[in-house]
């Protein structure tokens, strides 16, 4: 677990340079995006969203959607999802420059 105080420290030195902001899915598979370091400082790590469209939500293994789901209607838009702080940033267990969250 890293302490965003840490994760500053390590994006600032160039040992992260990459953020991924991640969720599971109804079957677990990381979903989400991938953030510059330095744009997530200055974003996400303030309390700002980290937008997600929904529609990855409501995808089955072959990646198509489950049909009956109210959740990504395409007739009303596919609205976004907006997770917020506070997020559990871990470090993966390969040499990448990136964290995850």
């Amino acid at each position: 677990m890293l302490t965003v105080a840490q994760l500053a420290a390590e994006i600032k030195s160039g040992a992260v340079d990459t953020v991924v902001a991640a969720f599971t899915d109804m079957q677990g598979r990381l979903l989400g995006k991938r953030l510059d370091g330095h744009y997530f400082m200055a974003t996400a790590a303030k309390g700002e969203p980290v937008e997600g469209c929904n529609h990855l939500l409501s995808l089955h293994l072959q990646l198509l959607r489950c049909p009956g789901l109210e959740l990504a209607r395409s007739a009303r838009g596919v609205p976004d999802v907006d997770p917020v702080p506070p997020y559990s940033l871990r470090r993966p267990p390969h040499p990448l420059r990136l964290v995850v969250l």
